[in-house]
């Protein structure tokens, strides 16, 4: 299913907004690294071995959350946005996991600047979501803070 959360989040970065942008110009000559972002946050398709835009994009996501009744980890989200963390342990575990896998990438580092753009986009509590996905060992980082990247621990299945 397509996620906002996903595309918002691989749109904050400048250079996969100029890579999109210039894919809806029909410029494929691109990054393979910012191509296959845009992949994965579902803007982009791959047909035949070439890169193209989704254009089903935004009509599918925006039917999907209107038809969709929250169930599942979706009950703590409210248009996307994270209402706070669940009172039970598994799930709060289960949907700390999931918003990891949405917005961050496997072996990229981050600022704590960057992390915080990337939490906002579905948080209002930021520095709680940070320190929540710190604490259960979904981000790990040095210790001043000055560097995130996502645990081995939140990327196995």
């Amino acid at each position: 299913m397509p996620s906002w959360q996903a595309a918002f989040a691989a749109l904050q970065k400048v250079e996969l907004r100029e890579a999109y942008a210039r894919m809806l110009i029909g410029d494929s000559e691109l990054p393979e690294a910012s191509l296959a972002r845009l992949r994965q946050a579902g803007l982009l398709l791959l047909v035949e071995g070439e890169y193209r835009v989704n254009e089903s994009f935004y009509a599918e996501t925006l039917e999907a959350e209107q038809r969709q009744k929250p169930q599942g980890l979706q009950r703590y989200l409210s248009l996307g946005k994270l209402e706070g963390l669940p009172q039970n342990r598994t799930d709060r575990e289960a949907l700390l996991r999931l918003l990891c896998g949405r917005l961050f990438e496997p072996g990229k580092h981050y600022s704590e600047a960057e992390v915080n753009g990337l939490l906002r986009v579905v948080s209002d509590d930021v520095p709680g979501l940070r320190r929540a996905m710190v604490d259960y060992d979904y981000l790990a980082r040095v210790r001043d803070g000055s560097d995130y990247w996502l645990s081995e621990f939140a990327a196995l299945p």
